[in-house]
């Protein structure tokens, strides 16, 4: 079983690390106004300072299965109901009015069921309430 969540970890961090650090590069883009570099000095900052962040939380955490867990429950809300509706508003088509209600009920309903998750982990798994 650990065996297993090591190699899981390990082959899954590289894709969610690129893909963090890409996303988080385009919002200080769209702050900044300026096109950030991911290979320049300021994306290598901003790599180091993930890799520390993430070493902290590692050093900080005495079980990671609270990290797990925030991470299945935010992707799987992510996957099964915000992707699908943002997939449906942003279709070439044109969409009925209904499809775009459902779209945004999707929507809403997957931030709002990943909220309310992500507060029950925290409170029966960090706060131990």
């Amino acid at each position: 079983m650990r065996l297993g969540m090591g190699i899981s970890a390990m082959t899954a961090f590289p894709l969610v690390f690129t893909a963090l650090r890409l996303a988080i590069l385009r919002i200080l883009r769209r702050i900044n106004g300026k096109n950030i570099d991911p290979n320049g000095p300021s994306g290598t900052a901003l790599t180091v300072t993930m890799v520390m962040a993430i070493c902290a939380a590692g050093v900080v955490l005495k079980d990671l299965s609270i990290v797990i867990s925030l991470c299945g429950a935010l992707g799987d809300f992510a996957l099964t109901l915000i992707v699908p509706g943002l997939i449906i508003l942003y279709l070439p088509r044109p969409t009925t009015q209904r499809i775009r209600v459902l779209a945004f009920v999707l929507i809403v309903g997957g931030v709002l069921l990943a909220l309310c998750s992500t507060s029950v982990i925290v409170f029966q798994d960090v706060l131990n309430l």
